[in-house]
């Protein structure tokens, strides 16, 4: 497997040291190492809607919710990028069923079909403030792990609006985060843009 992510986490440690400087705290680190495999998202999990490209870049501030799994089909409402929403039903189409739709369920109660390109059931965890991002027992709970910047997680509950439970890629490490730290993508160029404020339009708040 590829490495993952070594200039990225270099870019973002020397950004936090330049700007906050590196206090050291005896804390438990967990590094990641390589590539996550991305599973499919199945019934009842919780996923992100992004409209982040490849290169970090927003490209799509809303998506169509669908009445139907078909590209052409009628639209119920226009949901916002990078919220979470639940999986409620998955289905293949088109030739050799090669074309995927997900039936999600919206915070606030709206329930249709989206293409899986707007599909993310991998994030990243990110705090600018610190090199790691603070897992917890519970919303405003006691810390339990600190887990390096930019490591890919899974949503295990976002029901909430301001603390969401998380779990590492690996599946070693499960807890609560601020819902705020929990991004869309890993390129610095959509970091910098969401937590520095360095420009660009359509902002998004994960």
């Amino acid at each position: 497997m590829k490495p993952f992510l070594p200039l990225r986490l270099l870019i973002i440690s020397i950004f936090i040291c330049g700007a906050a400087g590196c206090a050291s705290e005896p804390v438990l680190e967990v590094e990641q190492s390589y590539e996550p495999i991305i599973p499919i998202p199945e019934v009842g999990e919780w996923i992100l809607i992004s409209g982040v490209d490849e290169h970090g870049l927003i490209a799509e501030d809303e998506l169509q919710l669908l009445v139907d799994p078909e590209p052409d089909a009628g639209v119920l409402a226009n949901l916002p990028t990078g919220v979470p929403v639940l999986v409620e039903e998955k289905i293949n189409t088109g030739p050799q069923n090669l074309r995927r739709f997900y039936r999600v369920l919206a915070l606030n109660g709206m329930s249709g079909w989206i293409s899986d390109y707007y599909v993310r059931r991998v994030v990243y965890i990110f705090d600018i403030s610190r090199q790691t991002v603070r897992l917890y027992d519970a919303p405003d709970g006691e810390v339990t792990a600190d887990i390096t910047n930019i490591y890919p997680v899974a949503i295990v509950d976002a029901s909430r609006p301001d603390w969401w439970e998380v779990q590492t890629a690996d599946g070693q490490y499960r807890g609560w985060i601020l819902a705020e730290q929990v991004k869309e993508s890993p390129e610095p160029e959509f970091l910098f843009v969401q937590d520095l404020g360095l420009g660009g339009d359509g902002q998004h708040d994960h």
